[in-house]
């Protein structure tokens, strides 16, 4: 059994490997309206799946990766957006929410660890992220994460 489990992870690797750098970070774009909104996506100091990654995507286009602690911060059009949060190797969780002409809206970005039956026989521990509405956020303690903006 522990030589089938030597060669699991021997095979398995260069794939998980392969998916950890997956995380496509490109430039959000710019508003154009005078009246934009904020939103604002955090994640907690103290979440169980504290050394993951987490990548952050806005109408799915990637734009941060945070780690416990951080929080981006991003100018958009109001209307309906989609955030989303997922690990380096997947588990995407969404939320869609309606950002009003100059108001901010508040998202938690946190995570758990999740062992599936398949996964823990092969020594894997996973993450998994989630997102949610939040009412307020306070900056302190909070190490922020730049956004670069398309001018297009």
């Amino acid at each position: 059994m522990k030589k089938i489990h030597c060669i699991m992870m021997l095979l398995l690797t260069p794939s998980v490997l392969a998916a950890c750098a997956s995380a496509n970070i490109q430039k959000a774009p710019l508003p154009k309206a005078d009246n934009s909104s904020n939103i604002i996506i955090f994640r907690p100091e103290l979440t169980p799946a504290e050394y993951a990654a987490m990548i952050v995507a806005l109408d799915d286009t990637e734009i941060a990766v945070l780690e416990n602690g951080q929080y981006v911060s991003v100018d958009v059009e109001p209307g309906e957006h989609t955030v989303s949060v997922r690990g380096k190797i997947g588990f995407r969780s969404k939320v869609t929410v309606e950002a009003k002409p100059f108001g901010d809206v508040y998202l938690e970005a946190a995570g758990r660890w999740y062992n599936s039956l398949i996964l823990w026989e092969l020594g894997f521990i996973t993450p998994v992220f989630y997102i949610t509405p939040a009412k307020k956020f306070d900056r302190t303690g909070y190490r922020a994460v730049q956004v670069t903006y398309s001018y297009n």
